[in-house]
């Protein structure tokens, strides 16, 4: 089966402001029909990034080709591009059908040719009781939708979309999540999505970029940054972790034997991929789930002692927060009992986990903050 072809890439692109990197020299690829996401916190490069490729700002250095034609001096309206935000833009004083309509008015497509798109795109969307009203008619999440059925109707070969949730409540980012993504689905349209808020990244994209100070953090699947993380910022980021510091005793393939820095204790850890030696100081990340509390003497080497500084049910989950020797806090995420009564702050206990579940990241060379 061969690899999809690649629709976007950017060449060594990057974009600077007197001495502030907005974004360092990078490469990316984007192939047909994927949805990837650029996400990262405030000043990662991610806007930057994508409005590089829009066209709404000029690189300083490196290139953009879409579809294989070199679009980096071009203006956005010949880039073949469509681009959603945030406030959705709709025309006020059009109604829903004559906002989705005005795109092909502009490239003079025919009025017979016209109705038939913005009825096919309002199907689409499933709003097609909605063409004869106007925006302030209809509810947030309905003028997101018409905001992307008026981008998708002149079929751009790339849909930019730029934090377009962030100003819904939680409940309706959560249905136009799956809105958007079941509409990419049966478009197949390509689609470049900007957020901050990783759960959105983690329900929506083929793949993630993960921005960080003007650069790619780590690029692959949602799996691949939560199980594999390259570094303990993706770590920190994606999902809730539990970082210990520790240091290599040594690798056998693709296990690695550390000893706990500052607490005593030793354990595995799987690799994630990157070389490691004895003696190398790393991060080991386990996710709140993978944590477990003995129960019994048993004979797992993967152990830590631990005191319980708080314990919160948050509904079917429950958490405790803990702390170790050294300073380094701890969460155990376990599934809701309503038989078992809470544990008690102070209360000791013994923290196992498996050597599958855990990841040896290496430390950056700076070293890296604990969280």
């Amino acid at each position: 089966m061969s690899e999809p072809s690649k629709l976007l890439q950017t060449n060594q692109l990057g974009k600077q402001y007197d001495t502030v990197i907005a974004l360092a020299p990078t490469d990316l690829a984007v192939s047909e029909a994927e949805f990837l996401t650029l996400l990262g916190p405030s000043g990662s490069g991610k806007t930057t990034l994508l409005s590089l490729i829009a066209g709404l700002l000029q690189p300083d250095e490196g290139s953009i080709h879409i579809g294989g034609v070199d679009v980096t001096h071009k203006p956005p309206y010949e880039r073949d591009i469509g681009v959603v935000f945030q406030n959705y833009a709709l025309f006020p004083h059009m109604t829903v059908a004559e906002n989705i309509a005005f795109p092909l008015k502009m490239r003079k497509i025919s009025a017979r040719e016209i109705k038939q798109s913005v009825m096919r795109v309002l199907e689409l969307v499933e709003l097609p009781h909605v063409a004869h009203r106007f925006p302030r008619e209809l509810s947030g999440g309905q003028q997101q939708r018409i905001a992307l059925a008026r981008c998708m109707v002149y079929r751009p070969s790339i849909i930019l979309m730029d934090e377009p949730l962030g100003a819904l409540d939680k409940k309706l980012r959560n249905q136009m999540q799956l809105e958007i993504k079941r509409i990419h689905r049966e478009l197949g349209t390509t689609i470049l999505y900007v957020t901050h808020d990783q759960e959105e990244a983690m329900t929506m994209s083929d793949r993630i970029c993960l921005m960080n100070g003007g650069k790619i953090e780590q690029l692959g699947t949602p799996i691949e940054l939560y199980f594999c993380p390259q570094t303990a910022f993706v770590a920190d980021f994606i999902g809730e972790s539990n970082l210990l510091p520790a240091r290599v005793k040594h690798v056998e393939g693709e296990t690695v034997h550390f000893t706990l820095d500052g607490m005593p204790g030793s354990g595995i850890a799987k690799s994630n991929g990157k070389p490691l030696s004895p003696g190398n100081h790393i991060e080991v990340m386990i996710r709140p789930q993978h944590l477990q509390v003995s129960v019994n003497d048993d004979l797992n080497h993967n152990r830590i002692e631990a005191t319980l500084t708080d314990f919160v049910v948050t509904g079917a989950t429950s958490k405790s927060y803990l702390s170790v020797p050294g300073g380094t806090q701890l969460v155990i995420a376990e599934l809701t009992q309503g038989h078992c009564s809470p544990r008690r702050h102070g209360e000791k206990l013994t923290l196992t986990w498996n050597a599958a579940d855990a990841v040896a990241i290496p430390q950056e060379p700076h070293g890296i903050k604990i969280k």
